[in-house]
């Protein structure tokens, strides 16, 4: 019996760490352009069938985002309005059925700050679910190093001599 319930509560953990909006690679050089992918879980709670959109905002305006093509979704690029080869935000419109997950990929040069800093991409995500939705933009704190729901982000390292 302990062996059933060790595995249930395996299983529930692992469950809740998916749950989290990650960004893979989780480090990128700084003053380079990288792509990053943000995975979403279908998890929006106990009693939704999955997610209809996802949006991340920038943590700064950035430049050259450009946004993998993805024909089964719907992509709103907002552009900044004083400088439109500066983004703010892209929202992904469409379907994720509950057990999938997506991954989102994005090409964006990261800025010029020190190796070190850290990047949140807060995230919304909406569900397929009377309007029921996900705010993953809560950034650790000493008061809450853990929040319920973090922000995505990623962390700037020095950049590296490349031969291209």
């Amino acid at each position: 019996m302990s062996i059933k319930l060790l595995s249930a509560c395996l299983a529930l953990c692992v469950a809740l760490a998916a749950a989290h909006v990650k960004i893979t690679p989780a480090e990128v050089p700084a003053n380079k352009s990288s792509i990053i992918q943000l995975r979403v879980s279908h998890d929006c709670g106990d009693e939704t069938v999955g997610t209809t959109n996802f949006t991340f905002i920038m943590p700064m305006k950035m430049k050259y985002v450009s946004v993998e093509l993805d024909t089964a979704w719907k992509i709103l690029i907002n552009k900044d309005e004083e400088d439109e080869d500066y983004v703010r935000s892209v929202t992904f419109l469409g379907f994720l059925p509950d057990g999938f997950y997506k991954l989102f990929g994005v090409r964006m040069r990261f800025p010029d700050l020190p190796a070190g800093e850290k990047l949140y991409f807060k995230s919304y995500q909406d569900c397929h679910n009377q309007g029921a939705s996900l705010a993953w933009d809560q950034i650790a704190t000493d008061d809450n190093p853990k929040p319920r729901y973090p922000a995505p982000y990623v962390t700037l390292v020095e950049p590296t001599e490349s031969g291209h």
